[in-house]
């Protein structure tokens, strides 16, 4: 069985360098995704439409970022763009040059994206936002930083949910999919994938959440071949 992907998040570290009050992840670990992990996630799969790289902070682990495109282009696995939010506070340049490093190489460039988070949790940031310089720079994650600006864009999980910030979103953490029966292929919406290496398919999730709910990814081919079994045991019955 294929497993497509159309956006694969990879949580590249959960080491962060910020304790916002607003954090939907939770408290920071000391853990980082290993090489294997990202080499196994691309034998796993034959391809994504996007790749988006999240933590923790990810500019923490730019290793990882650099590794996954190395790794996905000998396998001729490169997706069509990418997108990843940093707190700006470290590593700037670091991440700035390896993303515009692969940026040439993505088919899709008008979808990458490099943001900075800004709002009123974050601390501010002396250093000049060196990301803004860059051609697919985006501004989607900066809001008002006034005391007093709205909540309403703050996932109530994590920090959040226990500092009574923000609201509470849908968190169905099934991976979504579409079977193909003629080429025998799943069309997956999302998948999160975890430093432990464990998988769902919702990336607004507390650690806690992403360490209950997911599922090991050596058993994603085993996760899928159940589920389009039960819908054709279902399908005969309705018949």
């Amino acid at each position: 069985m294929n497993i497509e992907v159309n956006n694969l998040i990879l949580e590249v570290t959960r080491r962060c360098n910020m304790h916002c009050a607003h954090c939907l992840r939770g408290n920071a670990q000391s853990i980082d995704m290993p090489p294997n992990l990202i080499k196994n996630v691309l034998k796993t799969i034959e391809g994504a439409l996007s790749v988006t790289f999240t933590g923790g902070e990810p500019s923490l682990n730019v290793p990882a970022i650099e590794r996954f495109f190395e790794e996905a282009n000998k396998a001729n696995k490169l997706p069509l763009y990418f997108y990843v939010v940093t707190n700006g506070l470290e590593n700037q340049v670091k991440l700035a040059s390896t993303l515009l490093k692969w940026y040439p190489y993505m088919e899709d460039k008008e979808c990458c994206g490099i943001a900075m988070s800004k709002d009123k949790y974050h601390d501010i940031v002396e250093a000049p936002n060196f990301a803004e310089g860059l051609a697919f720079y985006r501004n989607d994650k900066e809001h008002d930083v006034r005391a007093s600006a709205s909540d309403d864009w703050v996932l109530s999980e994590g920090r959040a949910a226990e500092n009574g910030i923000g609201y509470r979103k849908n968190l169905d953490t099934d991976i979504e999919f579409e079977y193909e029966e003629d080429n025998d292929t799943v069309y997956v919406d999302t998948l999160y994938v975890s430093v432990k290496g464990t998988v769902l398919g919702n990336c607004d999730c507390s650690y806690e959440t992403i360490d209950d709910e997911g599922i090991p990814l050596t058993q994603l081919q085993a996760y899928f071949e159940r589920r389009v079994k039960r819908a054709d045991e279902l399908r005969w019955a309705l018949a």
